[in-house]
């Protein structure tokens, strides 16, 4: 059982309200996000060999369904899970976990603009690190 008490009802409806202002938006979103991840962590850049739109869009689909399913992560947990376990197949270290909290962070700062704030990056923050610590129990 996935713990999701540490999601408060007020940062659920945050990241909802701002993510359906990001997803009209979601490919811009998704590049901003790789960029500034081989930028901070070059070494993760060949481990993407596919197309990167192709890449982006999975993982702002991945993202919808996670923030579609806030209030029912322990349902959404063994695909979690199991997107946490092909993380780890393809050569993903924990410490990658932080780059890429700190890389969707400046994406959704970049497209949210002047509806981003230290309240929205909390709820955000509290959102991936639960998402995260799913993964990483793989």
């Amino acid at each position: 059982m996935t713990n999701t008490v540490a999601i408060t009802p007020y940062n659920k409806k945050l990241v909802r309200a701002t993510f359906w202002m990001v997803e009209p938006k979601a490919d811009e979103a998704a590049e901003i996000f790789y960029t500034k991840l081989f930028e901070m962590s070059p070494e993760l850049r060949p481990l993407f060999k596919g197309n990167m739109r192709d890449q982006g869009k999975r993982m702002m689909e991945m993202l919808s369904t996670v923030v579609k399913g806030l209030n029912t992560l322990d349902v959404l947990a063994p695909l979690v899970r199991s997107m946490g376990r092909r993380h780890v197949n393809y050569g993903i270290k924990t410490e990658h976990y932080n780059m890429a909290a700190a890389a969707l962070m400046y994406s959704l700062k970049e497209e949210l603009q002047e509806n981003w704030n230290e309240e929205v990056e909390s709820a955000w923050l509290e959102v991936y690190q639960t998402v995260s610590d799913i993964m990483q129990s793989a």
